[in-house]
């Protein structure tokens, strides 16, 4: 991508940033986690952000957990 595409699409790609950010602040209270750990709060907000984008409940917490060999949660 040129500078030049870029900058004619910034714009848009910061509302939708914004857009998410918003919502994940309003989805993060709603979500209550089974396991308490070190990176919960990572995971809450991770989670938050996941659900604001469209993603399925747990898919980004359980991902998380994999990838850090950790068992995913149900």
């Amino acid at each position: 991508m040129t500078y030049r595409e870029f900058d004619s699409i910034k714009d848009r790609v910061l509302r939708h940033i914004f857009d998410i950010v918003v919502k994940a602040i309003q989805i993060r209270p709603t979500i209550v986690l089974e396991s308490v750990s070190k990176t919960s709060d990572l995971e809450c907000l991770g989670e938050a952000i996941s659900r604001a984008m469209g993603y399925k409940p747990m898919q980004f917490v359980n991902a998380y957990r994999v990838s850090k060999g950790k068992q995913p949660l149900q």
